[in-house]
Parts: structure tokens; sequence; C-alpha cells
């Protein structure tokens, strides 16, 4: 009989944040660092932490009852037998809601600011001045409505810094079940009468099904939907013939919920004026998609996620988590199985 429960870490998953010391009268740590090691090593295991889940789980892991996932999605495991399983999937979310958020308004500088046109001036070393005679559009946040299309812990952050810029937020939520307005919790900077304050309704959360709601009334939208059967190729022709003229769109959640062929069309068209997208329906993204040369769309290779301290904020969440399941206590970012995510 075993006196203490196995942990395995795959390819050194694990932050030096992490107590392991703190741990050791009652976990032993094993590190998988190949994957063989992997393999073998789940056949003892209790508890996982891996991105990678190999084939032989759960036919081979007959003690294996919890895996956390170091990701926020769980859409790269649906089709392995793991999730037809009784075993616990627990996710990440959460833990990347600060460089998530600081890469969109990186990306939404850009393409507000006309940063690339800038930098593409400055390799030929040339003074645009006069912006309107090079056709570049600046524009200002102030006064701009955002709508988070899957307002969830990430849309959280992104909201708290749009509220500074003196933006107004709309988004939807699955678990909304009708429309509900928000509190402010950061104000906008107000100078007056230099700076005017501005004039906007109301934060407000809608429904998913209200999708062309949030869309019709927003000056950017983001999407940051997981990937399931339900959102697959959700967001195509329709939804972006509901967004406002000259709208800005954003995709930091799955690559493939967007219909990229219907995204295209709605660049070349100018139905929309640009696009910061840093998932893609494939990835790598194709030399020869159209989406490299488009003007005013900015490509980003899936790193919205990765920050400095990513690995140190998953790691301190599997702390939390571990001392909950050696307490016997319910588990934080339970997967939705039924939910797809």
């Amino acid at each position: 009989m075993r006196d203490k429960r196995l942990l395995v870490v795959s390819g050194g998953s694990l932050a030096s944040n992490f107590p392991v010391a703190e741990f050791e009268a009652r976990v032993r740590f094993v590190t998988a660092r190949t994957d063989e090691e992997l393999r073998q090593a789940v056949r003892e295991a209790e508890v996982l932490y891996t991105w990678q889940i190999p084939e032989n789980v759960p036919r081979e892991s007959p003690h294996l009852r919890w895996i956390q996932l170091p990701s926020a999605g769980a859409d790269h495991i649906r089709q392995l037998p793991v999730w037809e399983s009784a075993v616990t999937i627990t996710a990440s979310q959460g833990v990347h809601t600060v460089p998530m958020a600081e890469h969109f308004f990186a990306l939404l500088l850009s393409l507000s600011r006309q940063i690339a046109p800038l930098v593409r001036a400055q390799s030929r070393g040339e003074w645009v001045h006069d912006t309107r005679q090079a056709q570049i559009r600046l524009v200002e946040l102030r006064g701009k409505t955002l709508g988070i299309i899957g307002w969830g812990k990430i849309g959280a952050g992104v909201a708290h810094i749009a509220h500074a810029f003196g933006m107004r937020v709309v988004g939807t939520r699955w678990s909304a079940p009708v429309p509900r307005e928000l509190e402010d919790q950061v104000g906008e900077y107000e100078d007056p009468p230099w700076l005017e304050p501005t004039q906007k309704g109301p934060d407000t959360v809608y429904p998913a099904d209200r999708l062309g709601e949030v869309l019709s009334q927003s000056d950017i939208v983001l999407l940051l939907l997981p990937l399931t059967d339900g959102t697959k190729g959700s967001f195509g022709q329709e939804a972006f013939g509901s967004m406002k003229r000259g709208a800005l769109f954003f995709n930091l959640g799955r690559g493939a919920v967007v219909d990229e062929n219907a995204l295209i069309q709605a660049l070349q068209e100018g139905s929309i004026a640009g696009a910061g997208l840093d998932v893609f329906e494939h990835e790598p993204l194709p030399r020869s998609s159209p989406l490299w040369s488009t003007p005013n769309v900015i490509v980003s290779p899936h790193i919205g996620g990765l920050g400095e301290h990513t690995r140190e904020r998953g790691a301190h969440l599997f702390e939390v988590n571990l001392r909950r399941f050696l307490d016997g206590q319910p588990l934080l970012n339970m997967v939705d199985r039924e939910g797809g995510y």
C-alpha cells in the first residue's frame, strides 16, 4: 500500500516558486522529461500536472484521480480517451489574464494609432506628419464601446483597463440569463474643461444568444470564446455583418471559432476597418493565407497568454488546488465536459 500520493509533472511544467518541500510529507514528485517517461509514470500517478496527456490514460492509469492543465482551454484533449473517463480535469483559467489583457491593448493601440504604417515609414526614413495626406486615420479610444464576446476572467481584466481609457464595455456571457448592467470599477480620467467627461451608457453583460445586440453597438469587438462543438466556425458572415461598419475586430480566444473566409471578405470589402489576430484556424498560419498581407491586419503568433510571470501564476494555482485535493475540498476551475471547456 502506498503511503504517499504520486505527482507527475511533464517536462518541468512547475515553476520555481512552487513550494515542493511543503508537500513532500504527503506527495512524491516525479518529473517526466520524455513522452515515454510520461507514459510509464502515469501508471502509478494519482495526480497529473501536464498539458500533454498520453494515450494510455486512463487505460493504464488505474490510480489517476485528477489532471491539472497548465492551459486555460481544454479543447486539445476533447478527442482523447480521458475526456470520457471519470478522471477530474481542471484548467488554469485566470492565470493568463494579465498578459492577455495587455496583449489585446497592444494590438488595439497599434491599430488605433496606426503604429505599423509609422514603423514602415520609419524604415524608409520618411517623416509622416501629414496623416491626412498619408491616409493614416488616428482614432481615440475614449468614449468608444468595447464588445467582449465570452466575458470571463480575461474579459474582466480587459474591462478593468478599458475603463481607465474611458471606454464603455458590453459583452456576452453564457451564464447570463438576462441582460444585466454592471457598475464601473475604475473611473475614467477627467479634467474639465480641458478633458470632457464621456457620454456613455452603463456597462452591460448580455446572454450569449443576444450576440447581435452587442456587435451592433461595439466600435471594437474582442473574441475570447473557447473552442467547443457549439462555437466552432460560429463567428462568420452573419456576425461580421452585424458589426458596425468601420469597427475593429480582435480574436485572442480560439482561431477555429472564426470563419476566416468571412473575416477576410469583411476586411477586403471594408465593412470592418482592421483586425488584430493572435489565434488562427490552422497554426502556424499558412504562408498562403491572405491575412499576412491584408492591410490593417496584425498577425500575432499565439503568444497573447505568455508573460514573464505566467508560469509562476500557474504554479500558484496548482499549489492552491493541490492543497484542496489533499484536504478533500472542491477544486477550482473544473472543466465542464458537457460544455466542452
